[in-house]
């Protein structure tokens, strides 16, 4: 019997999780999953050995509180799947947990990460670090693989799930409803909230039948409602979540997922990004990108306007926002881009040619 061990550290890995077992137990239909994960990855049988929730700490300073918290649920994490010796290892993504758990187990488990770290973006020196740790690469992006060409690690672009997740046919839109996702963290949501607030409130100053919505995760819902404006209608069912991107005439997004999402949902979007003053003074010396949305950085050219850090100043982000084009079509051009790779499937057939006998 086929025995995987399967972790995520938070909610996008949950989401990402969840098809790669649906496609595994659809070749092995036997197969026992153990780990850590979310609601989703549980419905296909993943018993998490503690609530991941407690891994939602993000940044270099927000950390450090937690890290004593942390190094435990890493090492009894280890422990746990090491004793169970199973016969692969997939990490997705939250490195900061996941690739410390990985590492702490025999090397001699075939171990598969889901998610490529942005060494295209900084601290370039860390795909020698993931080869060291990892037989398999499994790159969300078509432009990462070239990335990770002169280490030992086998780097393959899987396609990207939104691609499948989207449908390309969406309500009409709403010309009044203007959009606002505030990140999927808490953090994020403390400290880019208060200025989507800001530009709430020239936006209904301006136009009072302006339709303010947004779309959190639930346990996020009264964080962001304390913050918004109270005009602020509030979704956080997933079955609704496209609908309601489809039917928005704008969006200001924090930077991340979100971003693409809504891309493919053919929404003008302005993206925003603030975090803690001293861990972007960090970043700040890192990073060696000029451009944040994925978006932008797929296509090569600024299609979403990036507000970052003290440049997210409400008055000029509520302009920017009204003058944006009705109708860009991004859709269609990061399909392209992105190709039609069945995600699922591809990281499922990555994964089990891993296995002894498999083809490599």
């Amino acid at each position: 019997m086929l025995k995987i061990a399967i972790i995520a550290g938070e909610n996008s890995g949950d989401d990402l999780g969840a098809p790669i077992m649906q496609a595994i137990l659809q070749q092995n239909p036997d197969c026992q999953f153990m780990g850590v994960g979310g609601e989703k990855m549980a419905q296909f049988g993943l018993n998490s050995l503690f609530d991941y929730r407690i891994l939602h700490k993000i940044g270099l300073v927000e950390i450090v509180p937690h890290i004593w918290v942390l190094h435990k649920l890493i090492c009894e994490t280890a422990n746990r799947i090491h004793a169970e010796r199973p016969d692969i290892i997939i990490t997705i993504d939250a490195p900061g947990f996941t690739k410390r758990v990985a590492k702490r187990i025999d090397k001699n488990i075939p171990k598969c990460h889901i998610v490529a770290p942005s060494v295209w973006a900084w601290r370039a020196q860390r795909r020698f670090a993931f080869a060291q740790i990892f037989d398999k690469l499994c790159c969300l992006y078509p432009f990462e693989p070239p990335y990770f060409a002169d280490t030992t690690l086998k780097a393959v672009y899987v396609g990207h799930p939104l691609c499948q997740n989207i449908p390309r046919e969406l309500p009409a839109k709403n010309p009044d409803q203007i959009l606002f996702l505030c990140g999927s963290r808490p953090s994020e949501v403390k400290f880019n909230a208060p200025t989507m607030r800001a530009v709430q409130d020239i936006l209904l100053h301006q136009n009072p039948n302006t339709q303010l919505v947004s779309f959190t995760k639930p346990h996020l819902q009264p964080l962001v409602q304390g913050i918004l404006h109270p005009k602020t209608q509030i979704f956080t069912n997933e079955a609704e979540k496209y609908s309601i991107f489809g039917q928005s005439a704008r969006a200001v997004a924090v930077s991340g997922t979100a971003c693409l999402e809504l891309a493919l949902c053919n929404v003008p979007t302005i993206m925003t990004y603030r975090i803690n003053p001293i861990t972007f003074a960090i970043m700040q010396k890192l990073i060696k990108i000029n451009r944040f949305s994925i978006v932008n950085i797929l296509a090569q050219r600024d299609i979403q306007p990036e507000f970052i850090q003290n440049n997210a100043v409400p008055a000029t982000m509520a302009s920017r926002l009204q003058s944006l084009p009705d109708s860009q079509n991004i859709a269609q051009i990061l399909r392209e881009i992105l190709g039609g790779v069945d995600y699922a499937s591809q990281c499922a057939e990555e994964i089990l040619t891993m296995l002894p006998g498999g083809t490599p």
